[in-house]
């Protein structure tokens, strides 16, 4: 939280396994917080009984949610990756292991650091093509399943509807935006 009136911030909700999509209610009661890597969205409360208490929202979401796009009706969710049963997603399957969760981004962070090293005292387009390709998700989108999935909800956590993409014509999608009777 960000006050303007003294320039300071707060932490309302910590331990977020990488909170990545906002949503304010209506209201503005409770805002809504896509948990990427936990395959959830979390409700935290600003007024009312509960104000300042955090509770799940909708869990069991068949991948990662991303960004949240949100109106008066309810909420758009992306899911960025899709995961299930045949397909769960790696940071699922580290998620009691964070040993080796730590080991490998260390690892993956130590094959980069020749590349960042040498681009530091001389960019060019070699180095910059491989921090960008292995240093984003491109290098691993192949591991996940090629369904692309936006999730329509109402402000009570129901699904309302599900936009499904099976062919892999689209990449990764990890925003939607409904604009008169289109969905972007």
């Amino acid at each position: 939280h960000y006050d303007r009136g003294n320039g300071k911030m707060k932490v309302l909700v910590d331990q977020i396994w990488f909170a990545n999509g906002l949503a304010m209610s209506p209201s503005e009661d409770f805002i809504v917080v896509a948990e990427t890597y936990g395959s959830k969205l979390l409700k935290h409360w600003l007024q009312g009984e509960k104000k300042g208490t955090t509770e799940v929202f909708l869990d069991g979401i068949p991948g990662a949610p991303d960004n949240l796009t949100f109106d008066k009706k309810g909420i758009w969710v992306v899911l960025a990756v899709a995961a299930d049963t045949d397909n769960p997603m790696l940071s699922h399957l580290l998620a009691g292991h964070p040993i080796i969760r730590k080991f490998l981004s260390r690892l993956f962070e130590l094959f980069l650091m020749p590349f960042k090293l040498v681009n530091s005292f001389y960019p060019n387009p070699w180095t910059n093509y491989m921090i960008r390709e292995f240093g984003s998700t491109d290098m691993v989108i192949h591991l996940f399943p090629k369904r692309r999935t936006i999730i329509r909800l109402d402000w009570s956590g129901k699904i309302l509807k599900s936009c499904h993409g099976n062919d892999d014509s689209t990449g990764m999608i990890t925003h939607a935006a409904e604009i008169d009777d289109y969905l972007y």
